[in-house]
């Protein structure tokens, strides 16, 4: 019996091994991609990332009637900055562009407060206890 039930914990060892290699890739802040955007918030949702953390998302409608994504940060941060976005919300964002059309947040102003995520590297500014 204990050579089964350390052969059943191998396999669901190697089961879990084989799921968080194919979980999908958080996207990476590159500077090089670094656009500003400004638009009113037409959605504010969430997104739950690789660590099981809710992530705050909004999508803005800019000027010219296009929409682009915009992947914030940690919610739990934005809530104790007092930064959560609503509908309605005029926002200019600093951020990173990736392939997807998704931009990565460095730095975002709501009316007169500006909350940096990021340093100008692209490295979260936000405590480990928010991830």
């Amino acid at each position: 019996m204990p050579r089964f039930t350390a052969l059943i914990c191998l396999l669901l060892a190697a089961s879990g091994l084989l799921h968080a290699q194919q979980a999908p890739e958080e996207p990476t802040y590159r500077t090089d991609t670094e656009v500003v955007v400004t638009g009113t918030v037409s959605k504010a949702f969430f997104h739950t990332g690789n660590r099981g953390t809710s992530r705050s998302r909004a999508t803005l409608t800019l000027s010219d009637g296009s929409a682009v994504d915009i992947h914030i940060g940690p919610t739990s941060f934005l809530r104790e900055k007092q930064m959560e976005l609503a509908i309605g919300d005029r926002v200019t964002a600093t951020g990173s562009r990736t392939g997807a059309g998704l931009v990565i947040v460095r730095r975002f102003t709501r009316g007169d407060r500006t909350l940096e995520m990021r340093n100008a590297a692209g490295r979260p500014l936000w405590e480990d206890r928010h991830k």
